[in-house]
């Protein structure tokens, strides 16, 4: 149901709810309700993707709101696909990129108004935030690219930039209480969860998701080589080895970043809210896997986490491309990298585009494909698309293929605690 559709909607409501002397009592069933099955997406770029080429064609929405909104994020995957709904899907798509976790519910991020403003009266909302709060982006800079500058001992050299780094995100995911993720998450959810889009609906369901381990452990050949520095024209002045102990500490920052959503899907106290740990499906399609090689950290469709490189094809259909950019470091169009127009830096956040300073404003300057690195491409979006739909399916959620129809009690307008503010009752017709 389209915003505009429910203003109106809410506005032919408004004299029954203040008991218009037409009618002391209205009853609106269930079953006149939109049978479009509604539900929404809400979070940081891991929920809406990062859309990197006007050229391609990726954009959701043309780019509304500067969310950079993929077309192959796994909101719309699951849009696209049929099968497991009963009927058609009504897809809020609020996610944008660059957003914390005020930005949720709070407060606006730029042009775009707080995410559960825009999702409706859904049965449903994936939930996928909290990275940008812990920095994800800034440690990725950091530690895996370097760019420009002078960044010190490579980790764990307590003295380096990136050590540095870890030691004050990790403080932050670690903290108890005021001024740490567990209580900025839970508060977040429970401010959610008593939104009037949600609040009243016994058959809703929130769906809390984890974010990937980047890496495959072990020793490898990925403790030789680098992401930052590439070929004959390098990137910075340093190019910091990959490391089995590099990557051992990013995955554990964000195992401990996903029990901490668990435990808040789980301290809510509300049988409607779920964790799903996404992660284990990623296994085998990591960077650093051992049947993969050097090259295939860039352009191999089976590493389902984009690298730093160009939005060519996935591998590119030319491999000189690929060569190119790996050995001469140079876009197809023989623009390099160092010469990109306005010298945009490459210290842009990657988790979401917003500037190093997490503050979840606009997603700021730049190539979108430069901000992409660290996100999940399409073999990974659509593993969780397929994560999500089992769920919905096995909790029988209204309107899921194989669930019962919601309750057919009807709602009474002017009973207390219903308003025209609450469309929980008066717009969705239940109580």
């Amino acid at each position: 149901m389209s915003i505009f559709t429910k203003c109106y909607y809410l506005l032919a409501l408004l004299h029954i709810a203040r008991g218009s002397p037409l009618t002391l009592k209205s009853h609106i069933s269930v079953s006149k309700r939109d049978n479009s099955f509604v539900w929404a997406s809400v979070g940081d770029s891991w929920a809406a993707g990062v859309s990197y080429s006007p050229t391609q064609h990726t954009d959701y929405d043309d780019d509304k709101n500067g969310c950079h909104r993929w077309k192959d994020s796994y909101g719309p995957i699951m849009e696209r696909n049929t099968t497991w709904t009963t009927g058609l899907q009504t897809f809020n798509f609020a996610a944008c990129s660059g957003a914390i976790l005020s930005n949720i519910v709070a407060s606006s991020q730029g042009d775009n108004p707080p995410q559960m403003s825009l999702v409706g009266s859904p049965q449903m909302i994936t939930y996928h935030a909290g990275g940008n709060n812990c920095g994800f982006g800034a440690v990725v800079s950091d530690c895996i690219y370097q760019p420009w500058g002078d960044f010190g001992p490579e980790y764990p050299d307590p003295s380096g930039k990136c050590a540095m780094q870890l030691a004050d995100r990790n403080a932050y995911i670690n903290r108890a209480g005021d001024g740490g993720l567990y209580q900025d998450e839970i508060n977040t959810v429970v401010d959610l969860l008593n939104h009037p889009a949600v609040k009243d609906n016994k058959d809703f369901r929130l769906y809390i998701l984890g974010y990937a381990h980047f890496f495959n452990l072990g020793a490898n050949y990925c403790d030789d080589i680098s992401f930052g520095a590439l070929a004959s024209v390098p990137l910075v002045g340093n190019a910091p080895k990959v490391s089995n102990r590099l990557r051992t500490d990013l995955n554990d920052g964000v195992e401990r970043v996903n029990q901490i959503l668990a435990r808040v899907a789980n301290d809510v106290g509300d049988p409607r809210v779920k964790f799903l740990d996404i992660s284990p499906a990623f296994n085998g399609h990591r960077f650093c896997e051992n049947n993969h090689n050097y090259k295939d950290q860039w352009y191999n469709a089976d590493v389902w986490l984009w690298n730093f490189n160009t939005p060519a094809d996935d591998p590119p259909a030319d491999p000189a491309l690929m060569d190119a950019w790996l050995d001469g470091n140079h876009f197809p169009d023989d623009t390099t990298l160092p010469n990109y127009p306005g010298g945009t830096p490459v210290g842009v956040e990657m988790q979401g585009g917003v500037v190093t300073d997490g503050s979840g404003g606009s997603t700021g300057p730049g190539p979108t494909w430069f901000q992409r690195p660290f996100h999940p491409k399409q073999g990974g979006t659509q593993a969780i698309a397929d994560i999500v739909i089992a769920q919905a399916l096995a909790d029988k959620i209204p309107g899921v293929v194989g669930s019962s129809p919601p309750t057919t009690r009807t709602c009474d307008c002017n009973e207390s605690g219903c308003s025209p503010e609450s469309p929980a009752c008066c717009a969705n017709g239940t109580c």
